[in-house]
């Protein structure tokens, strides 16, 4: 497996991600916590629809060999993603006239901003998904750097010669949107790639989506589920709390997702299409590399930030930001198993053919999670204690995932007790000797 693949794959997250902490400490000082919640809760809205806005029929692609049920699918894919958009967004603009609202971060004033965003965060997805099948990866990576490079400008114009405010953190999310899909749009239109005249491919619609049907059966209840463990804890507490600890919240999730992003970007495409190209068996020598790698770099970092969160975060990120320190160390445990299982879950499904055991493994990570964090606030805990409990069932979730996989794949499962006890031991060591030269 060749090293060019996975930096091909992974340099659009990884920069945009480098760009996220670049310019996160100058835009914390430009723009209040309770001017993040209305952004926040358009986010995490427009990505929990657009994530199952294809009915998963965008995995079904990977596994297309001939150009004409490709490109079947691909407008089969447009045309569903389209419905749904629509449909949401009528739904949106009833809400609207209605007066429903989330509290102090209501965002009804930004309603067609976000039914732009929810528009062009779907059509992202859709030709995402061609250009994968076609192993496009650089085309990818370079469509998410455009993207955050001019959100982030955008958002800097708007706080330096605006004022800044909430709108123009939208402002700036839909105009890197913008940017990132004209990419994959001119990429995916190559003459040697663009998919066939959606005429021709008509007659194919339905038997391309009847074949493809365990995608809709297993992959979309999945990802249905891991949008509810991602994205529905910033909804609720929106509902339960303040504008100006939705905003700590929701920048310790985004923050604590940096890892898990970094490797399923990389890793998952060109460990999917390795493992549907030449099947497990040549596969585990570089999973176990991979596992040991993630976790020899990642756990003294876990142990820093667990022991001096306070002092990183006032640090780095304000005086105004310095409370998000214990959200973010609470965070921090399941962000590092998931940055382990996060490209994992296309092994289990697309080239295992297990979409099942994705689906109640999902279903039982995002239900329990939610359902900690909803108790604790509901019975008028603080929203620390909620994140504590969310964190504990997270972590415990994901490791049994990673157990899970290489169960079903066939892998040797005693490495995993290897990766646990030199994580522990890593841990420890870093945090011995952290306090003792700062005690």
């Amino acid at each position: 497996m060749k090293f060019r693949l996975f930096f091909n794959a992974g340099i659009g997250t990884a920069s945009t991600q480098f760009l996220s902490l670049l310019t996160l400490p100058f835009l914390t000082r430009l723009y209040a916590p309770a001017e993040f919640a209305p952004w926040a809760l358009s986010l995490a809205f427009v990505i929990f629809i657009g994530s199952i806005s294809t009915l998963r029929y965008d995995l079904a692609l990977l596994t297309e060999r001939q150009i004409e049920n490709s490109s079947a699918l691909f407008w089969l894919i447009f045309l569903i993603s389209a419905v749904i958009c629509i449909s949401v967004t009528s739904a949106m603009f009833i809400s609207l006239w209605n007066g429903w609202q989330f509290l102090e971060t209501k965002a009804t004033g930004l309603t067609w901003l976000v039914a732009f965003w929810l528009f062009l965060f779907t059509q992202n997805v859709v030709w995402n998904a061609w250009n994968l099948h076609h192993g496009a990866f650089l085309a990818i990576s370079v469509s998410q750097l455009l993207n955050a490079s001019i959100m982030y400008c955008v958002q800097f114009y708007g706080a330096m010669l605006h004022g800044g405010g909430s709108l123009w953190l939208v402002i700036g999310s839909l105009s890197g949107l913008c940017a990132g899909l004209l990419v994959l749009i001119i990429s995916g239109c190559r003459t040697n790639l663009r998919p066939k005249n959606i005429i021709d491919a008509f007659p194919s619609f339905g038997e391309s989506a009847w074949r493809h049907r365990r995608f809709v059966q297993y992959s979309l209840p999945y990802t249905l589920f891991g949008a509810v463990r991602d994205r529905l804890p910033i909804l609720l507490v929106g509902f339960w709390t303040t504008s100006k600890e939705l905003g700590l919240y929701s920048q310790a999730w985004r923050l604590s997702n940096v890892p898990a992003a970094l490797s399923g970007s990389a890793i998952r495409p060109v460990v999917l299409r390795h493992a549907l190209n030449h099947g497990f068996t040549a596969l585990e020598t570089y999973i176990e590399r991979i596992l040991y790698s993630l976790v020899i770099l990642g756990t003294p970092f876990l142990a820093i930030l667990v022991l001096l969160h306070e002092e990183i975060f006032s640090w780095l990120l304000g005086e105004h930001w310095s409370a998000i320190g214990p959200y973010f160390a609470a965070l921090a445990f399941p962000a590092m198993t998931f940055s382990l299982s996060n490209w994992m879950d296309r092994l289990v499904d697309t080239a295992a053919g297990k979409q099942h055991v994705n689906l109640w493994t999902e279903l039982i990570s995002g239900v329990s999670s939610i359902l900690g964090l909803l108790i604790v606030l509901s019975l008028g805990g603080s929203l620390f204690q909620a994140v504590v409990i969310q964190s504990a069932l997270l972590t415990l979730n994901y490791l049994f995932f990673i157990y899970l996989t290489f169960y079903i794949v066939g892998f040797k499962r005693v490495i995993l007790i290897k990766l646990l006890l030199l994580s522990v031991l890593l841990f420890v060591c870093t945090y011995l000797l952290i306090n003792t030269f700062t005690s």
